[in-house]
């Protein structure tokens, strides 16, 4: 975990230092609705949030590209078919809420279209730190650690202050108890990036 999140923070320190005399530095704060999608889960949104930092790398005039570290805290319900589907390994006290909690890394390509109006897209890393929920009778672990995702939006552009809306389109199957289904995680996620620097 410590080797993680050190490899991360590098990371991000390194994509930002391209071009140090232009680039932004910020904060990112919001909220996300996130949907878990598969048997055994309830596919219903929830509603979680996140927080962390990003850098604003200017490409060209029109162009930019800002990768981010975020804390993502994703809430999500257990299914009421759970132990019909997983009968087997399945806890039959689990508790129906679950929470999720992910370093996220999305790297996003901003095109400006306007003064005011920007588009994004690009690739986003979830790491999961930790998993609140007791699904498994055995006390394994549900989820996988790893979500590779495709996030995409826009922005409304006021000077200091940015705010976002995007979706983050999750490809990685998150399901660890076994291979016979599949469970992939969907966000819309909306808030507010204000530079400091």
């Amino acid at each position: 975990m410590k080797k993680f999140l050190l490899l991360s923070a590098t990371l991000f320190i390194s994509f930002a230092g391209f071009a140090q005399t232009t680039t932004k530095y910020g904060f990112t704060l919001g909220g996300n609705l996130t949907q878990i999608s598969g048997k055994g889960i309830d596919n219903k949104s929830s509603l979680g949030f996140i927080a962390g930092v990003f850098a604003r790398v200017p490409l060209t005039d029109k162009w930019n590209v800002q990768p981010e570290l975020l804390f993502n805290y994703a809430n999500a319900q257990k299914g009421t078919d759970f132990l019909e589907v997983y009968n087997d390994n399945g806890y039959q006290n689990a508790r129906t809420a679950i929470g999720l909690s992910y370093i996220s890394l999305p790297v996003l390509f901003d095109y400006k279209l306007t003064k005011l109006v920007t588009i994004n897209a690009g690739p986003e890393y979830d790491f999961l730190v930790d998993d609140n929920e007791d699904l498994v009778a055995n006390g394994n672990r549900a989820f996988k650690l790893n979500n590779l995702g495709i996030s995409g939006g826009a922005e409304l552009n006021l000077g200091g202050f940015r705010f976002f809306a995007n979706y983050v389109y999750g490809l990685t199957n998150i399901n660890d108890i076994d291979s016979r289904y599949k469970w992939y995680q969907r966000q819309a996620l909306i808030g507010l990036n204000f530079n400091i620097m």
